[in-house]
């Protein structure tokens, strides 16, 4: 049941010349206002996982307004999420809608906190000839752990641009057995190389 509010009708007739007669003493005619009573988060949202410092994305999840009278709506466009930008602490997001001068909350829990961890380098390229000119010709993956428990996870393989590779330029037989270092966010990981004779 909403909330009730009744309304009075007064009856009136009309002649042409528009004089007016009441009729009765009006009747009432009972309303049914419905009001907010609450939301929940219906769906959770498609991402769960975040870096520190990306913006909550809420695509995917559904907030269900739940009113006075039992009905419910799809409110999940005019909420407002906080936190908008993930902190290293975070862990859940508060969800609030407003209608009518009523606000109501629900908490989305188990936000994923990523920190990078470490970074691996894949077939980069560690044989040369003197003379020849250095090429990495590596996949540099990060790895992260996560605030929510769950095992330390491969991240998708960085753009060349994001990571620095220490060594450049033409080899020579100096450069036999020395370490390059690939660098990322500071984090870094070591390999050696060969370099022999000229051809």
């Amino acid at each position: 049941a909403g909330d009730t509010v009744l309304l009075k009708l007064r009856l009136y007739t009309f002649t042409k010349s528009g004089a007016s007669t009441l009729e009765g003493d009006g009747i009432f005619i009972r309303k049914i206002v419905k009001t907010l009573s609450s939301i929940a988060i219906t769906t959770n949202p498609s991402k769960m996982s975040y870096l520190v410092g990306e913006s909550f994305d809420k695509t995917g999840m559904v907030v269900t307004a739940t009113y006075s009278d039992g009905s419910t709506a799809d409110v999940t466009s005019s909420c407002v999420c906080t936190p908008a930008t993930i902190a290293a602490n975070t862990s859940s997001i508060t969800v609030e809608y407003t209608e009518d001068g009523a606000t109501k909350e629900a908490t989305l829990s188990g936000i994923d906190v990523m920190t990078l961890s470490k970074i691996t380098i894949e077939n980069q390229k560690t044989s040369f000839r003197s003379g020849e000119t250095f090429s990495f010709g590596g996949t540099v993956y990060p790895w992260y752990t996560h605030s929510s428990g769950a095992a330390e996870s491969k991240g998708a393989a960085l753009a060349a641009s994001a990571y620095t590779v220490s060594k450049s330029g033409t080899l020579s037989k100096a450069d036999n057995n020395s370490q390059v270092t690939v660098t990322y966010e500071g984090k870094t990981a070591n390999y050696n190389i060969t370099v022999g004779d000229a051809l």
